[in-house]
């Protein structure tokens, strides 16, 4: 029997997102099982930045983590080729467009992301999600949560970034619309000192480490671009806000200072006035 090949046709999607704990990244182990944090039952929406109404929900690959626009509506020439015979797949030139990406959350474990990619993309847009203050925290995991008032009215901070540096170890917490965040991190690698036979010492609820924490706030510079989602700020303008004040008993600080205990949630209530 011959086969005798008329044509070959291929396909690429112009965008797929790769969604991240911000925190614990998800490895993939061999087999395909993916370890740690999958992030699962998301949804997201991509549209051009001029074009709101013209949106595409995405749809979970069934072999990955990643979630994928099998079609975008203004760039089908760079989605498909077609090759006579067995000869070389050729993809039209691409014409870049920026777009709009919306992820949220059903499950509310996760704060929604809305950023902006200029399409077509060759490889897969890393997006990286931060705890929202409604997740169960993980277990045998460090908890820091609280919310960030403003100083002069005591009103919330909304979308404010917190650098929580735990032992040395930097963190990224983001707030709500309400200035409330919640970390769960792992704990710092170490252990009490342990001694005599058999080994005897204060036990891990002796544990402590150092926390250092600083605040970005400027909600008037904050961006709402998308007409149909004006509660969720664009992640660039969230991300760029500059340091505030924070308030303390010795006055208008960069940073504060906390101590976390084993075993024990830290609940901060910070006053910060953005500069």
């Amino acid at each position: 029997m011959t086969v005798t090949h008329l044509e070959r046709v291929g396909y690429r999607a112009v965008l797929s997102l790769d969604c991240r704990d911000a925190i614990r990244p998800t490895p993939a182990a061999p087999g395909g099982q993916v370890l740690g944090a999958a992030v699962n039952d998301l949804a997201a929406w991509a549209w051009p930045e001029t074009e709101p109404g013209v949106r595409r929900p995405a749809r979970r690959s069934v072999t990955s983590q990643l979630l994928g626009f099998g079609v975008l509506p203004d760039h089908p020439l760079e989605q498909y080729a077609r090759a006579a015979d067995t000869g070389p797949l050729v993809w039209r030139s691409s014409t870049t467009r920026n777009h709009r990406v919306l992820v949220v959350d059903p499950r509310r474990r996760y704060l929604p992301v809305l950023t902006t990619a200029t399409l077509p993309l060759a490889t897969p847009l890393v997006v990286e999600l931060h705890t929202a203050p409604t997740h169960l925290p993980r277990g045998g995991w460090a908890v820091v949560r609280g919310q960030v008032l403003r100083t002069s009215t005591t009103d919330p901070l909304p979308w404010a970034v917190l650098t929580v540096t735990l032992a040395g170890t930097p963190y990224i917490a983001r707030c709500d619309a309400a200035g409330v965040f919640l970390l769960n991190a792992p704990y710092p690698e170490a252990l009490p000192p342990l001694f005599g036979s058999p080994p005897a010492g204060p036990g891990l609820g002796a544990m402590t480490w150092p926390v250092v924490i600083e605040v970005a706030s400027a909600p008037a510079t904050l961006s709402f671009p998308d007409p149909q989602h004006l509660d969720v700020p664009d992640l660039a303008s969230v991300l760029a806000q500059p340091r505030a004040a924070i308030d303390t008993s010795g006055g208008p600080q960069s940073t504060t200072t906390a101590t976390l205990t084993f075993g024990e949630a830290l609940a901060l209530s910070l006053s910060a006035e953005p500069t």
